[in-house]
């Protein structure tokens, strides 16, 4: 029979090909006659179920994210504005997805479906920027640094305060461990200053008088400072002409490039108030005097800087009122008073988020779930 064609696969095959057995005969002839025929399984303990009921995500009273995100797919705004109008389509809340609904003959809800992609947006600094504005309207989540920048959105219910992410080497190293590796006694008070890679003009002719007051107080305190890539060559200039640095304690740098060993051991901080470097103080609770960069769109610098100083954790000083003498006698009276620097770093830890990339990761989990 194998030879013919018509099976040679097994025993059950060839009862019914070559012999005729029906399927139940054939399985009946090679089991035997006493084969039990075992009930529909039935799952133990599953109860009996009615109908569901169908139940709707809530409604938001715009349609303004889900026009916008189907108009961007090719379908024609006729069309949209016919199927909200009819009850077809709405928006949800909170996270305002495209609900397409099904009805029966007598209108009522019988399916749904669900279409949209959450969108999260960052924002770094106190103010939100033209970017973030412009996606507020469409953003799931707006993730923040501050509580107090909830206020300043439309939709607060959206925002989540995640902080923004601090590099993990900041925390290596405790602070009298970082001073340890500078070859500093823990108790020698480290003043660290910059104004960015770039560097400043303006502020770094004001650090040279800095430099100055340093020197002709005896070089009271240990201090680290970056120049930037401009005005590198004319500082080295101008401190050669001034006698400076004059001491191992005055350190002078075009760049620092063991940040997180010297912000780490730093008792003060001079700096500006870009998002990053809030981000790093706060984290770091040090105190820090404030000179905001008056070039940045929306004066959004010294808005940051404020929020510091109404915690108490930063001096700030604008730059039009700054002077190399002002800095330098506003660091040495902070450095010599022991309960004001504590305060100030109270007032910056209230404000350091130190689980911002856990934070941010789980808002963003909450939306693709």
């Amino acid at each position: 029979w194998f030879s013919r064609g018509i099976g040679g696969y097994s025993a059950l095959d060839y009862l019914i090909k070559v012999q005729g057995f029906s399927f139940t005969q054939a399985v009946e002839a090679l089991a035997g006659p006493n084969l039990s025929h075992p009930p529909p399984a039935v799952q133990a303990g599953l109860k009996e179920q009615g109908p569901r009921k169908l139940v709707l995500p809530q409604a938001s009273r715009c349609a303004t994210h889900i026009v916008s995100y189907l108009h961007g797919r090719g379908i024609d705004y006729d069309v949209i504005d016919y199927c909200i109008q009819t009850g077809r389509l709405y928006e949800s809340l909170p996270y305002h997805n495209a609900v397409f609904v099904g009805r029966d003959q007598t209108g009522q809800s019988r399916y749904a479906a669900l279409r949209g992609i959450p969108t999260a947006v960052h924002e770094a600094n106190m103010i939100p920027g033209l970017t973030t504005k412009m996606l507020e309207k469409h953003a799931s989540r707006i993730m923040v640094g501050f509580e107090e920048c909830r206020a300043l959105y439309k939709h607060p219910e959206r925002i989540a305060v995640t902080g923004t992410p601090v590099r993990g080497d900041f925390f290596d190293l405790t602070h009298e461990e970082a001073k340890a590796a500078l070859g500093m006694g823990k108790d020698e008070p480290l003043v660290v200053s910059f104004w960015g890679s770039l560097g400043a003009s303006t502020m770094n002719r004001q650090m040279l008088d800095f430099f100055k007051k340093e020197k002709e107080d005896g070089y009271p305190f240990y201090h680290i400072h970056a120049v930037g890539g401009r005005g590198w060559e004319t500082m080295q200039q101008e401190m050669q002409k001034a006698g400076l640095p004059g001491s191992h304690k005055l350190d002078v740098r075009k760049y620092i490039y063991d940040m997180a060993v010297v912000m780490r051991a730093a008792d003060l901080v001079i700096c500006r108030a870009g998002a990053s470097t809030i981000s790093e103080i706060t984290a770091l609770a040090v105190p820090t005097i404030i000179v905001p960069s008056p070039y940045v769109a929306n004066n959004h610098q010294e808005k940051n800087a404020r929020i510091l100083a109404q915690h108490g954790g930063a001096c700030l000083i604008r730059e039009e009122e700054s002077s190399g003498e002002k800095l330098y006698r506003t660091a040495r009276d902070i450095l010599a008073s022991p309960t004001r620097l504590a305060s100030m770093s109270r007032g910056m830890a209230e404000l350091g988020i130190l689980d911002a990339t856990e934070r941010i990761y789980n808002t963003v989990m909450e939306l693709v779930k």
